[in-house]
């Protein structure tokens, strides 16, 4: 498969788009790593004393931390049980900075404060 030129173009001026992308973005590299970092504690917990798959503990961390809670999953002892009400009031709380960071800079943009 052979790229178009506008594609190579594109693909080797990456490392350029990235560095002003970051730039501009100084935090989303931290908020990114903090998200994965995140959901690799939860995977590795819910793995481990939950024997649940890492699919259905990512679906359960997702589905808790947005306060949806469809019910489908549950933590089953009450050491899971504290350990999930500690890991959802940090998950909303990177949630919330998330969706505010995210609004401020639409406000930002739109209004041009």
């Amino acid at each position: 498969m052979r790229l178009s030129r506008k594609a190579a173009y594109h693909l080797l001026n990456f490392p350029i788009y990235a560095y002003f992308f970051f730039k501009e973005h100084p935090l989303f590299f931290v908020e990114v790593l903090i998200w994965l970092l995140y959901y690799l504690i939860g995977v590795i917990y819910y793995s481990n004393i939950e024997g649940w798959s890492i699919t259905d503990s990512i679906y359960f961390i997702t589905v808790t931390f947005s306060t949806i809670g469809y019910g489908q999953f549950r933590a089953s002892t009450d050491d899971s049980r504290v350990f999930t009400a500690f890991y959802c009031v940090f998950g909303i709380m990177f949630v919330l900075t998330a969706l505010n960071r995210a609004a401020s800079r639409y406000v930002i943009r739109v209004y041009g404060i």
